[in-house]
């Protein structure tokens, strides 16, 4: 039997999906913003400023959040990618319908909101030319879904 993914993730996961999105997006700009003003040039290129969160993200990881676990960060083609996984939840035990309705309705749009709402994230990482994307896996690390923001997202 399929578990209802909005009633497990989008009243439970869902919120915490948004909190552990937040707080990535959050600590990502105040890192890569602080990070730039110390350690390079008055004008770091997106590489340093990407090489900067990757590695201050990995620091952290992996770290669990009520069950969603970021494993780690890459940086690739001016994207920070975030690689994150449900700790108790496999794919087959999924509908992916109902996945990809809670990342595109409520995951997705709070993470815009709070990128591009967040000064440090904001200017420090997608004003940059950074891009952020986020990728879910269960918890065997079978991919389930992923979503992108660019500065374009916050006009």
């Amino acid at each position: 039997m399929k578990k209802k993914f909005p009633t497990i993730a989008a009243s439970a996961g869902g919120v915490i999906l948004m909190v552990v999105v937040y707080a990535s997006a959050r600590f990502i700009g105040e890192t890569v913003g602080s990070t730039a003003r110390t350690a390079f040039s008055p004008n770091p290129t997106t590489s340093e400023l990407l090489a900067a969160a990757v590695t201050e993200v990995n620091k952290m990881a992996p770290l669990v959040v009520d069950g969603v676990e970021l494993m780690n960060a890459v940086g690739f083609d001016e994207t920070i990618t975030y690689n994150y996984r449900f700790v108790d939840l496999e794919v087959s035990d999924l509908d992916q319908a109902l996945v990809d309705e809670v990342i595109a309705d409520e995951v997705k749009p709070g993470a815009i909101r709070q990128a591009c709402s967040t000064p440090d994230t904001r200017n420090g990482v997608l004003d940059q030319g950074l891009k952020m994307r986020y990728v879910y896996h269960d918890m065997t690390r079978v991919y389930l879904t992923e979503f992108t923001i660019s500065v374009a997202d916050c006009r």
